[in-house]
């Protein structure tokens, strides 16, 4: 009896780390995919970030300036690097699921 619980203990904490690993795969497949970058601006003006005063676009501080807009967009086009790590996340992936 005690042999069976340690091997059904073994086996839920295999499958934690599985799940861990996983998911560590699909971060790194989105970071392969998409980039962060600047998509527009944000409702909300920006400010100086050493006083927290508001930022202006003209001198008579009658334009407020916006804050940028940041979020993950596809890549137009992957590069080799971005395609050998897609391979490979994908090679590990089959790998792991065997391990199920």
């Amino acid at each position: 009896m005690a042999t069976t619980t340690k091997a059904l203990r073994e086996k839920k904490v295999t499958l934690e780390i599985l799940e861990n690993l996983f998911e560590t795969l699909e971060r790194e497949e989105q970071y392969a995919k998409q980039e962060w970058r600047c998509v527009g601006k944000e409702e909300e003006q920006a400010t100086n970030w050493k006083t927290g005063e508001l930022l202006w676009e003209d001198e008579e501080q009658t334009i407020p300036k916006y804050k940028d807009k940041y979020e993950y967009v596809d890549k137009e086009e992957l590069t080799e690097d971005d395609k050998i790590k897609l391979n490979a996340i994908e090679n590990v992936r089959k790998a792991l699921e065997k391990l199920i």
